[in-house]
């Protein structure tokens, strides 16, 4: 009899995270799909030395960032971009200074986080820094770069005003195989 209840329990257990990654994009499939497209932005490819990318979250995001920071490392380890090496930090934040002390070239906002972080911390942000985000929520809203499930595949959103404001410049290649938003 007690093996009825666990095995509930696990069925259960089983069938939610299941639904959980049919609602959105595993957070290694996001990572991937993210630090390729970078890889897209000119400027990103021409610089030298690592490539600093910082996880940001508030106290809402931090689940996904948890999950988001170890994807990114793992993709550190093994890859480059545009022959650059990947260096991974991560902060919780409230303001915007945190996040300029670590002077990145990219920010990865995690799920969850509030719009009003996402605007702030974008806002802050010099020229030529690149916000990007999990989903498709904040995009437009402080990302200029996400990724959604369609079709049952991730597929790259990019807002190209944004993008121009932020003083980006992306291969054409990339819009071509991502759902652009003006």
């Amino acid at each position: 009899m007690a093996r009825i209840p666990r095995l509930f329990g696990f069925t259960a257990l089983l069938l939610a995270s299941g639904l959980a990654h049919a609602q959105g994009v595993p957070p290694e499939l996001r990572a991937a799909v993210l630090v390729r497209a970078l890889g897209y932005e000119r400027g990103l490819r021409a610089g030298q030395g690592p490539v600093r990318l910082l996880v940001v979250s508030d106290a809402s995001g931090r689940r996904d960032a948890d999950a988001m920071e170890a994807a990114f490392r793992g993709f550190a380890a093994r890859t480059t971009l545009g022959g650059r090496n990947l260096q991974v930090d991560r902060v919780e934040v409230g303001d915007t200074a945190e996040v300029l002390r670590h002077d990145p070239q990219v920010v990865y906002l995690a799920n969850g986080t509030r719009e009003a972080t996402a605007r702030r911390i974008a806002g802050a942000l010099p020229a030529g820094r690149i916000v990007v985000c999990g989903g498709a929520s904040l995009v437009g809203q402080g990302c200029v770069l996400g990724v959604e499930r369609a079709a049952n595949r991730p597929r790259l959103i990019i807002h190209f005003t944004e993008a121009r404001e932020a003083g980006l410049d992306w291969d054409s290649r990339l819009m071509r195989l991502a759902r652009v938003l003006r």
